[in-house]
């Protein structure tokens, strides 16, 4: 699927898509500016996204009530409260990976000091965790011969 840009007119249009006359007078303001918030949260550009939301938000004071803008403003926070859980949650996964492959890194280290040792490699596999496939690519990569 080919992702779209999304240009200053659209960002324009989605911005004032409440203030905009409606024919079908069925979708009231509040519930555009809702809208207008569900549409902006999944804009990719982070820096578009945040100025959409901002200037919805903005406007949003302009033409809705107390008890509305209070109803539009829960909505946004509860869209921020599920964004910052995933930023969070791929924080952690991120963090986790990185541990991983620095603990990888380290049994590849210790592995080369055992290859160079001539350690068999069915102890170099129980010291280290590694699969005898990762020993054996070990020590073609560094051409370590290995008896």
């Amino acid at each position: 699927m080919q992702t779209k840009i999304l240009t200053d007119l659209d960002m324009l249009s989605l911005i004032f898509l409440p203030l905009m006359q409606w024919d079908d007078k069925k979708m009231r303001r509040k519930d555009l500016a809702l809208k207008t918030i569900e549409m902006a949260q999944k804009i990719p550009d982070v820096e578009k996204r945040k100025i959409c939301l901002a200037s919805a938000v903005g406007l949003a004071r302009k033409y809705l009530d107390e008890n509305e803008l209070n109803e539009l403003l829960e909505v946004f926070e509860m869209f921020a409260e599920i964004a910052d859980m995933i930023v969070e949650k791929m924080e952690k996964k991120v963090e986790k990976e990185a541990e991983e492959r620095g603990e990888k890194n380290a049994m590849f280290t210790i592995a080369k000091n055992l290859i160079r040792r001539n350690r068999p490699i069915d102890e170099i596999m129980e010291d280290t965790n590694l699969s005898r496939e990762e020993i054996e690519n070990i020590i073609e990569e560094h051409k370590i011969i290995f008896e």
